[in-house]
């Protein structure tokens, strides 16, 4: 295995560096019995270095007690396979690709691929995966890339590895980083990472609930992958899409996979001395529930008719999510994610009155003048495709309630601030300020009170975010507050949009615009702009 090094090779007065390639051999036991050779990169442009025996035996994920350790110079695509899971039944392909509906040959896709069931003593599902790409004629056993993720369930951590040929101009395996203080990094710090993109450090899906707009599923299969259409590519004889499974089935996975997480997260902010329990890093912990760490992506379930690869012509009438709306998810409770949430069901009703005709979306669309890879009028491949508030998000701060660590009136007297604008509120994320340093759980939970009187010391107007927080806090029921909040909001949006035609329009009208700022200030954030990895072909823009 090669690896970038320093060498001083003269003494006199002049010295000469020279970069070289050796191999590195480190001892993972007193007796020597098993040596790995394995480099680290920090980042894209970041030095090849070895990687420390500190940082080595840190590592305990199934990728690398399978692969990496016991072969650490396999590169083989299939090899690798084989030595994670035998049993060719247990692996799944996964396909995504922001052309995904276009049939026409020549082209690439990304795949991800995950493993089931056991290897020996390790779990394999949902804890390592890898992504790699292939082409129409061909999914290559040798790749030019591959980029993989490993769950060590010991360490509580997940584990970034890829092989490529940086560095090094030979194929080979660098450790590129964990989750450890993923979340804390500044966008310059992210630059070049895995962590650019899985921001909190855990696995990410950005389409994770239905329809998955770019995703092979049951509700738009990318047919030229099926060896039994007439429509396939020539890779579609590939053993791998052999086993092709969509990504309804991907989405459970995820979401086992970034609730493992989570919970072990949450588990390390919590700190036990006999009968006491406190948090003594509440800012961080608590970011979920202010601030927009991630996003995921959603749209309707009927196609807009108006993507530049797609030819469908679908009739039906087009909902809005509910999700676009409000923090429908945690606010509701349930879904597929199955969260204990604050149980206003009111919250996924939104759907049901925000709907439109195709030739409305039709109109919005051509009006607005969004453009999606460059062609005007352009949209998603299903319509209304927008920004929701991140999974990993919900489900964290779900957690927190769940355990009694935070109190479900916080989390209702906080949602309700700019309720109507669920991810990215700068008006909810400056509310972060007043949450205490520190807090007691048990014997009492002082967050509530603590915060009470941070936010009576800043002495804020009545209807500043602020004022409105701590009005909210201290009143008697903090959720029902927010149900009728949202049952006005509910009752607005019915009579506006089943109102005569041009009322309903401009309602209309200044929805959709609202879903194209929302995109746009996604694009615009510094580290949630680095989710759009095509330039011009995942979100449609104006």
């Amino acid at each position: 295995m090669a690896l970038t090094a320093y060498q001083n090779v003269a003494r006199g007065a002049i010295a000469t560096v020279l970069l070289t390639i050796a191999t590195l051999t480190i001892a993972l036991s007193p007796a020597g019995a098993q040596s790995v050779s394995l480099l680290e990169q920090t980042s894209d442009r970041a030095q090849v270095q070895p990687l420390s025996p500190d940082k080595l035996n840190e590592l305990g994920d199934p990728f690398f007690n399978l692969v990496l350790q016991p072969h650490p110079d396999v590169t083989n695509l299939a090899e690798i396979e084989t030595l994670l899971q035998p049993d060719a039944s247990g692996r799944e392909t996964y396909v995504v690709d922001e052309r995904i509906v276009d049939k026409s040959a020549g082209q690439t896709r990304r795949s991800v691929l995950a493993f089931r069931g056991t290897n020996g003593e390790e779990f394999l599902e949902p804890n390592v995966m890898m992504a790699v790409g292939f082409n129409s004629n061909e999914f290559s056993d040798t790749p030019d890339a591959l980029e993989v993720w490993g769950w060590d369930d010991e360490r509580g951590r997940y584990n970034y590895y890829k092989l490529d040929a940086a560095g090094t101009n030979t194929l080979s395996w660098k450790f590129r980083g964990s989750s450890v203080g993923a979340s804390a990094l500044t966008p310059r710090a992210r630059q070049g990472t895995c962590m650019a993109c899985h921001v909190n450090g855990a696995p990410i899906m950005k389409e994770l609930f239905f329809p998955w707009n770019n995703w092979h599923s049951f509700q738009s299969e990318a047919t030229y992958l099926r060896a039994e259409q007439r429509d396939r590519w020539p890779v579609a004889q590939s053993l791998r899409l052999q086993t092709l499974t969509s990504a309804e089935e991907l989405e459970k996975l995820l979401i086992s996979a970034i609730g493992q997480f989570n919970s072990r997260k949450i588990d390390t902010f919590i700190e036990t001395d006999r009968s006491v329990v406190r948090v003594p890093d509440a800012k961080e912990l608590l970011k979920p529930l202010f601030a927009t760490t991630e996003v995921n992506f959603i749209s309707s379930d009927r196609t807009s008719n108006l993507h530049p690869f797609s030819s469908t012509t679908s009739q039906s009438e087009i909902a809005i999510p509910d999700s676009f709306f409000l923090n429908a998810e945690l606010i509701a409770g349930g879904g597929a994610a199955k969260y204990r949430g604050l149980g206003i069901t009111e919250s996924r009703q939104f759907s049901q009155v925000a709907t439109l005709q195709p030739q409305e979306y039709d109109r919005l669309v051509r009006e607005s003048a969004v453009k999606l890879a460059g062609i005007r009028p352009g949209d998603a491949h299903f319509a209304w495709f927008v920004p929701e508030a991140s999974h990993i998000d919900n489900d964290a701060v779900d957690r927190l309630m769940a355990k009694g660590i935070v109190p479900r009136e916080f989390v209702a007297a906080a949602i309700a601030i700019d309720l109507e604008n669920p991810i990215l509120s700068p008006d909810r994320q400056r509310l972060l300020a007043f949450v205490p340093d520190e807090f007691q759980v048990k014997p009492t939970n002082t967050l509530i009170p603590e915060t009470i009187a941070a936010l009576e010391r800043a002495n804020p107007s009545s209807n500043s975010p602020e004022g409105r927080f701590l009005s909210r806090l201290k009143s008697d029921d903090p959720i029902a507050l927010l149900q009728d909040e949202v049952n006005d909001y509910l009752a607005r949006e019915t009579q506006l949009l089943g109102s005569d035609e041009a009322t309903r329009f401009v309602e209309l009208k200044r929805l959709y615009s609202l879903a194209i700022s929302r995109r746009q200030n996604v694009l615009g954030d510094e580290v949630l702009r680095n989710l759009d990895e095509t330039q011009g072909f995942f979100l449609p823009l104006s």
